[in-house]
């Protein structure tokens, strides 16, 4: 009996894990950079007679989004006293819909009266209970469907966009980076205009600065203290060049995943569960890898990761690159797994492509490809006179792109020096169609954008001096 003093029971999921997380996650992380996939495939003993405790699931209610019908004042009152039914939708559905149809009615019947009385069937008319108010969406609705197509260069799916919008006026919105050294200027640039796209228009911005995410990544040879410098250099960057914070949240991966541990680490093993190898390796893009290079057990769990990120930060619409794709594909996916209703919305943003032919998309590792956030005039002007610019054509052209991804955005014209007169472009339809008849040069078109990017980098330049 005295031996029984010698042992001890231990439960892995409701005890020493989510009681030691802070400590056993992030160990289970460098073991799992340490190893590649090859290594960690030889250690299948029974790993099929493992269970995992989930813990419970239910992160959004299962309603269906969309148009919400109330049938009597106390269900209006209560949502409205609880803030789900918002002022503004309020009016909206009574003054577009209720008021004009009882009003409708009213002119419907005769209005000729004696002594100020009404003729009956007039008075009866206008007896219409409100039984289908229908609260519909704000004018905030509006003004993010007129401007989702210039921060989406796809939306899955537009029709579950909108009825959520009909929903939640404010809905919340994930973005994310890795930080991960020199900031180029499609992140420093596009990412603050199609921010404050999103919150003009009533969303909740979280970015999620995915520190822990870019060590597993060996970013930066995998020190977390100079990736978290990054990360705040990063923020300086998008606050100084006009990043309307009043609705964004910045969340550290890191602080976040250790505060919130028990949660999210039971997610992402029953994501990775519920997903065969080679589904998860079909996101390796989003680590900027090939599906045939080889990969550390910690780039394995990553995908599951970052899908867990999504439901974590209980984001209604992914807005991310459209590298990011897949990942968020995997997120609506597992919600078919679970059964649940409520998929994040994907919101893909355009890829700006290198300066150099052939550049599908900007790559940090040849610079003379790349604009970045800190690049002085001299860099900018080398760097857009070597680029590719073909004439008269429009497709495959990084100084178009350029044009139309961040100047028209950020200054809504284009102004080039054309014979020695000023012609001011604001649409780029119409640059488009002088480029290819032959009006607008290449050469033109270069130095026009040296001045505009030059322009546009002031800020962040003064700032890295």
């Amino acid at each position: 009996m005295n031996s029984e003093k010698n042992v001890e029971f231990l439960w892995s999921s409701s005890d020493e894990i989510n009681a030691r997380g802070d400590e056993y996650w992030p160990l289970v992380m460098e073991i799992a950079c340490r190893n590649s996939l090859s290594k960690a495939d030889i250690c299948q003993l029974g790993m099929d007679q493992q269970t995992v405790n989930l813990l419970a699931r239910d992160y959004f209610d299962e309603t269906e989004r969309g148009n919400k019908t109330f049938n009597n004042f106390e269900d209006i009152a209560a949502d409205y006293e609880s803030d789900q039914l918002h002022p503004e939708d309020l009016k909206d559905a009574l003054l577009s819909k209720a008021l004009n149809k009882i009003l409708q009615s009213c002119s419907n019947g005769s209005i000729h009266g004696n002594g100020g009385s009404f003729h009956q069937r007039t008075f009866l008319s206008c007896q219409i209970t409100v039984s289908n108010l229908v609260v519909v969406s704000s004018v905030q609705l509006l003004q993010f469907l007129l401007s989702n197509r210039s921060i989406g260069q796809e939306c899955i799916q537009e029709d579950e966009l909108k009825n959520l919008l009909a929903k939640k006026p404010t809905p919340i919105c994930y973005d994310g980076f890795e930080p991960s050294g020199r900031m180029h200027i499609a992140q420093g640039v596009m990412k603050v205009t199609n921010v404050n796209k999103l919150t003009s228009a009533g969303c909740q911005v979280k970015i999620w600065i995915a520190d822990w995410f870019a060590q597993l990544n060996n970013k930066l040879g995998g020190d977390l203290e100079r990736i978290k410098i990054i990360g705040e250099y990063f923020k300086e960057i998008w606050q100084a060049g006009g990043m309307n914070l009043e609705k964004v949240t910045f969340l550290w991966a890191s602080e976040e995943i250790s505060g919130r541990g028990n949660k999210y680490w039971p997610l992402v093993m029953d994501i990775a569960r519920r997903n065969n190898l080679r589904r998860v390796l079909r996101c390796g893009q989003i680590i900027g890898r090939s599906e045939t290079e080889v990969l550390s057990a910690a780039q394995i769990l990553y995908p599951c990761m970052q899908c867990a990120d999504i439901f974590l930060l209980e984001a209604d619409i992914c807005q991310l690159g459209m590298d990011q794709r897949k990942v968020n594909m995997l997120a609506r996916e597992y919600c078919d797994d679970i059964k649940r209703k409520n998929k994040p919305i994907i919101l893909s943003h355009h890829m700006l492509p290198g300066l150099l032919e052939g550049q599908e998309k900007m790559s940090k590792s040849n610079p003379s490809s790349v604009i970045f956030m800190e690049d002085d005039e001299d860099a900018v002007n080398e760097k857009i006179s070597k680029a590719h610019c073909p004439s008269r054509t429009i497709a495959g052209n990084p100084c178009l792109e350029y044009v139309k991804y961040l100047v028209l955005p950020r200054f809504n014209e284009f102004k080039v020096e054309i014979d020695g007169g000023d012609k001011t472009f604001t649409s780029f339809e119409d640059i488009a169609a002088d480029y290819e008849n032959g009006e607008l040069s290449p050469e033109d078109l270069k130095k026009a954008l040296i001045k505009a990017l030059n322009k546009m980098l002031q800020v962040s330049t003064s700032l890295c001096e």
